[in-house]
């Protein structure tokens, strides 16, 4: 007999919320306090309500967090927790499959990420970064760069990814992967005129401009993400749709979370100093000229630590959503099977048990005498865990250390007394408006 929606997960704590909305206004402006709050109410397992107020059970802490993204025991579902929004990214892509289909299609990708291919794609990111640097050096007092850096973050990831410079393009794609993100958040139906309409319109043309180049890319012997994949793809008997939906995927990753990145790094080199000090001296030590090489990216130590306390404290991503597909036992509470569950990598990053003094900027709580990141498994994951641990993290750090090294090189990042950060947490967690930093000629 079918559970009421009165009974279902009545043996899970949950809190108030409105007919309409649910948990959404408390949960959209900026989640973690409230979810903090509530945990401390009910414990790491409990319920909020979402869009047309389904309920969603939130699993928090590393040790819930690594039940859920290592899944070892089968009993969560990354394709039914992505069910709202793969048809905007496209539901063949990779991050929206389970079992062997997942495998295959990330051992198809993979071949993509392989140092050697990373390593190529490294001289076209430099070529990117330096033009924007250069730019910003001639101005020599920028102090409105928020949109350069998203025009800087797809220029890069058109470049390496898709192995094409966008051109009079670049205002079009930047609103059509904004579109598509933005309606992933949306509540209510898909409906003429509103936001996820207009990103479904937006989807079939991001479709239409990868699908028309695989056949020249099969045909080409192009270095670029996408004509290794195209390549990767006939071996693997992957099709047309597959490759089409991950290219769309990845480009919007890392469009999107690596702009919100990049910004976040700015801001924090500005409010410290002395660490903007301390990167500039270990870049610089490499002794490379203008440019950092492949080779030299594992000897940025300090720079490492710089990055990682960045992705800490500013996650882009606050909920990883995944669906049960078998009865879960947690903390003595039955989640029954088929009901929405939620990690906060945000919620763990934010714990004193796991870094003491969370809300403090300290990039040294990552150095091998303290490694706070090393407590568990699960105690760092902007970029996931487990099976479906994001395919362009290294991809990720690659242009994060080559933009700090030429911006370091020539440029002072200060902050602006006069304004405060804005940001938004949904859906991705990003500055919002004007970044409050100056770049100033060194």
């Amino acid at each position: 007999m079918r559970r009421s929606a009165n009974q279902y997960l009545k043996n899970i704590p949950g809190t108030a919320w409105s007919p309409i909305v649910g948990n959404l206004p408390q949960l959209l402006p900026d989640p973690l306090p409230y979810v903090q709050c509530l945990q401390k109410i009910h414990g790491n397992v409990f319920y909020a309500r979402f869009e047309l107020n389904r309920k969603s059970v939130f699993m928090l802490g590393p040790e819930l967090t690594e039940l859920v993204l290592m899944n070892r025991q089968k009993m969560f579902s990354n394709e039914l927790g992505y069910l709202g929004q793969s048809k905007y990214l496209g539901e063949g892509g990779v991050m929206f499959q389970d079992g062997a289909r997942h495998k295959t299609l990330r051992r198809g990708l993979n071949t993509a990420f392989k140092p050697r291919r990373l390593e190529s794609y490294l001289d076209t990111m430099n070529t990117n970064i330096a033009e924007y640097v250069a730019r910003w050096v001639e101005v020599s007092d920028v102090v409105d760069i928020n949109e350069d850096l998203r025009h800087l973050a797809l220029n890069i990831a058109s470049n390496t990814i898709a192995g094409a410079s966008l051109g009079n393009d670049t205002a079009h794609i930047n609103t059509n992967f904004s579109g598509l993100i933005a309606a992933m958040a949306k509540a209510g139906p898909c409906l003429p005129g509103t936001a996820k309409w207009r990103a479904l319109k937006q989807r079939a043309w991001l479709d239409d401009y990868f699908r028309s180049q695989i056949s020249a890319r099969l045909k080409g012997d192009g270095g670029d993400l996408f004509s290794n994949i195209c390549r990767s793809a006939v071996e693997e008997n992957l099709s047309e749709d597959d490759v089409v939906d991950n290219m769309i995927g990845m480009m919007a990753a890392a469009f999107e979370t690596t702009a919100s990145t990049l910004s976040f790094m700015l801001y924090a080199l500005a409010k410290h100093p002395l660490w903007q000090d301390r990167l500039r001296a270990e870049l610089f030590g490499l002794g490379t000229d203008g440019e950092i090489g492949y080779d030299e990216l594992s000897s940025c130590v300090q720079t490492e630590w710089f990055f990682k306390e960045c992705l800490r404290l500013y996650t882009p991503i606050s909920f990883l959503p995944r669906r049960t597909i078998a009865p879960v036992l947690v903390e003595g509470l039955e989640i029954p099977s088929n009901t929405s569950v939620i990690v906060a990598p945000n919620f763990v990053h934010k714990m004193a048990s796991v870094y003491p003094q969370p809300e403090l900027f300290d990039p040294e709580r990552f150095a091998p005498g303290r490694a706070e990141d090393k407590a568990h498994a699960c105690a760092w994951v902007p970029f996931s865990k487990g099976a479906h641990t994001c395919m362009g993290m290294h991809f990720a750090r690659m242009e994060s250390f080559a933009f700090l090294y030429q911006v370091l090189g020539k440029l002072r990042i200060e902050l602006i007394p006069e304004m405060t950060l804005s940001t938004r947490h949904v859906p991705i967690f990003q500055p919002s408006g004007k970044l409050p930093v100056r770049l100033a000629r060194l």
